[in-house]
């Protein structure tokens, strides 16, 4: 007697057989990036090693290489999750904005606290945000901030329209890459102001400075 053949799913395709070992890979993935963040914040720069990651990770050196060849991987793989916060709560403020009556400058805290907390003051990562910048000869954590500027021109003018103010490019240009260029030294430099509310608060009012409307 001829065995039965297994049938295939509706549609003739073949079923996924690769959403467990992706899961699986991600939490390696993620593992390594958190063991990253928790030797650089404990012991500085100098545990930037792929053998202590690895150790601290609970994975092979060569499971390592297999998801990140090199330690500017690692910087790199954390730089695009700092950059998908950051977009993802500029999106969230200016949803909120739009939904409700909200003056110009409350809108701009809500952008620039994203941007100084993810970039340059959260706690759990601030020594590996430092070394982020410091290693960043490719210019990557600089682009992503890049597109954190352009996201936030993208999403400011078209409030402001709806608000019937008048906000040129220019003026948009001016007061997202101050924001940017601002929160990059500071943290380079691991500056005490970070650490001030009034830090904040300087960001806030030069935004909403170049920001308002001529006359």
């Amino acid at each position: 007697m001829a065995t039965a053949r297994p049938t295939r799913p509706a549609g003739g395709t073949s079923p996924r057989r690769r959403t467990p070992q992706q899961a699986r890979a991600q939490v390696t993935l993620d593992a390594i990036l958190d063991a990253t963040a928790q030797l650089v914040q404990q012991h500085g720069e100098a545990a930037f090693t792929t053998n202590r990651i690895a150790e601290c990770a609970g994975v092979s050196i060569g499971t390592l290489y297999q998801y990140l060849p090199n330690k500017a991987a690692l910087l790199d793989h954390w730089a695009a999750r700092w950059r998908a916060s950051v977009v993802e709560q500029i999106d969230a403020a200016l949803a909120d904005a739009q939904a409700r009556p909200t003056s110009l400058e409350a809108l701009v805290r809500s952008l620039v606290r994203p941007v100084l907390v993810t970039f340059a003051t959260a706690p759990a990562h601030r020594a590996l945000v430092r070394l982020a910048w410091q290693q960043d000869a490719q210019g990557r954590i600089t682009d992503g901030l890049r597109t954190v500027a352009e996201r936030l021109g993208l999403r400011l003018a078209p409030w402001a329209a709806a608000q019937g103010l008048v906000i040129s490019p220019e003026q948009v240009y001016i007061a997202t890459r101050a924001i940017v260029g601002t929160v990059r030294f500071a943290a380079m430099d691991d500056s005490p102001l970070l650490d001030s509310p009034a830090f904040e608060d300087g960001l806030t009012r030069m935004a909403v400075a170049v920001l308002q409307p001529a006359g």
